[in-house]
């Protein structure tokens, strides 16, 4: 074995896979499982075009709340902008303009996730269609008669940030 550095070598006693010494290009022989082998010929046989990934933050500031998820099913680059923050404070600064002026500096410094689940939430206060989602579940609070076979799962309760302390409690039942 030789006991000389790496840094202390010449450059000439490297071994090189790919330059031989006449510096032409030597093809790697690689061994690829039957799997691996099947998997490469649909990529192959996959004919699609690659944009960058701006042209999808710009077609993403004209996404609907409702269609976040199929935007972010459409391919790698579009998952990658759904999970930005750019994306998530756009949006938010999009659907709650009044709100925007005051938090937006407060949501930068934030991690994606914590945004994104801020935004949500605020979305479900004010976008429309998520508001008449809320609306259909409130058929329970005006006709409790529906418990009456179900079963208590989960409780849990909230403390508002009010001049008055209150509570929110939240009751999960199952319907068998």
């Amino acid at each position: 074995m030789d006991e000389q550095d790496w840094y202390e070598k010449d450059l000439d006693e490297f071994d090189d896979l790919y330059l031989s010494k006449d510096n032409s290009r030597v093809q790697q022989q690689q061994f690829i499982s039957s799997k691996q082998k099947s998997l490469s010929m649909l990529e192959n046989n996959y004919y699609g075009n690659n944009y960058p990934i701006d042209l999808w933050y710009l077609i993403a500031m004209y996404i609907r709340p409702e269609d976040v998820g199929r935007f972010a099913l459409i391919c790698s680059a579009t998952n990658q902008v759904v999970n930005s923050i750019v994306f998530w404070i756009s949006l938010f600064r999009k659907y709650n303009k009044i709100q925007a002026k005051r938090t937006s500096r407060l949501l930068v410094r934030e991690h994606v996730s914590i945004i994104r689940t801020y935004v949500i939430k605020t979305l479900y206060q004010s976008y429309p269609l998520f508001q008449e989602r809320l609306n259909k579940t409130d058929a329970i609070q005006k006709e409790p008669h529906f418990l009456l076979s179900s079963r208590c799962v989960r409780i849990w309760y909230s403390k508002r940030t009010t001049p008055r302390e209150l509570h929110n409690y939240y009751f999960e039942f199952c319907f068998d």
